[in-house]
């Protein structure tokens, strides 16, 4: 992911006889190339990376990762005409599974073939638009489109169950290809659908909190978030340089999912030595349905001690922190990671 913001509070190949396709390509390098004839052969040349040196769960940041999954593609032929002049559907290739063999390259089967075009030496080319998202076998991804139905090629995501099984997802395009030399590939570079929220949780305190606590000691003991967040929403795979989401106005428009990030501690914090926790992210789809909002609900709890080290429980406390995401510059961009850094300011 690209871009980084910080919620902030003051609270508590091809061998045609095998019927494979296959190309590599990374980096800007092409490796194991084995395309013949006119077959249409993929290659990825980038995935957009994570800034942050921590990743959610499930972040697919970088080719290697994509590897080890595989990518769906559409394709839609529209011959003498480009796509933005043409009535499209994706029946040229519908939904196929590309995946990775680390001699063969990214393959698929069955093999389709470039249109050769029209006129003497085929002058005039025959068109083809590509569309990708990956990963392709992911349970989040409960619907596409039809491959017959006229318009964008989309799929519909649907945020997991739980977090620990969440799942990142990417989508790519390439319009208009013609008919490329025996070597060549339609390399994707693909992007981030969606955000993240929460891969880095600070929680310190205020210089006025300090000075309350004298010589007193305040120790973190839970903390927990509880998102609401977009249910589900439809990518649309053409896109114009960002995610393109639509709504989907049926059931409920969101869930809840919750995170615990420290049970029974004994997390000392104090305004130089913050409590901090990374790795625990959770994607979004970066669009609001209707009036529903999106937002944090961070609980802390903590104990205060004297200097004997004895529990002082009319000073020892808990409480919630709302933030609303849309508070927030550019929380609806499709790559944005949110950070959420709490500052508490108070005794009871």
């Amino acid at each position: 992911m690209k871009t980084k913001d910080t919620l902030r509070t003051i609270s508590l190949a091809i061998a045609s006889i095998l019927l494979i396709a296959s190309c590599s390509k990374q980096d800007g390098a092409i490796e194991n190339v084995t395309p013949q004839g006119d077959a249409i052969s993929f290659a990825v040349k980038a995935v957009s990376a994570s800034e942050a040196t921590t990743r959610a769960t499930g972040e697919i940041n970088n080719i290697s990762n994509l590897q080890s999954n595989s990518f769906g593609v559409f394709a839609s032929y529209t011959g003498l005409h480009k796509y933005s002049d043409s009535n499209v559907s994706s029946d040229f290739i519908y939904n196929e599974e590309v995946s990775y063999d680390p001699v063969e390259g990214w393959t698929y089967s069955p093999v389709r073939y470039w249109p050769n075009g029209e006129g003497e030496d085929a002058a005039l080319p025959h068109y083809v638009s590509f569309f990708a998202y990956a990963p392709y076998n992911s349970p989040c991804i409960s619907d596409v489109s039809n491959a017959h139905e006229t318009g964008d090629p989309w799929i519909t995501y649907k945020l997991a169950a739980d977090v620990a099984n969440q799942e990142d997802l990417l989508y790519a395009m390439q319009l208009d290809q013609t008919k490329q030399a025996i070597g060549d590939c339609v390399t994707f570079e693909f992007q981030h659908a969606l955000a993240c929220v929460g891969d880095r949780v600070t929680i310190s305190m205020s210089d006025e909190l300090e000075t309350a606590l004298g010589t007193n000691t305040l120790k973190l003991t839970d903390v927990s978030i509880d998102y609401t967040l977009t249910a589900k929403a439809k990518l649309v795979l053409w896109n114009n340089g960002t995610a393109n989401w639509l709504p989907i106005l049926s059931e409920n428009a969101t869930v809840v999912r919750s995170v615990s990030l420290l049970s029974g501690g004994d997390e000392e914090i104090t305004t130089t030595s913050p409590w901090e926790m990374v790795g625990q992210g959770v994607f979004y789809i970066p669009l609001t349905v209707g009036d529903n909002i999106q937002k944090a609900e961070v609980h802390i709890s903590y104990d205060v001690y004297d200097e004997n080290d004895t529990k002082v429980d009319t000073l020892s406390t808990s409480g919630t922190v709302t933030l609303k995401l849309s508070d927030y510059a550019d929380a609806y961009k499709a790559g944005k990671q949110l950070d959420i850094d709490i500052i508490l300011k108070n005794l009871n």
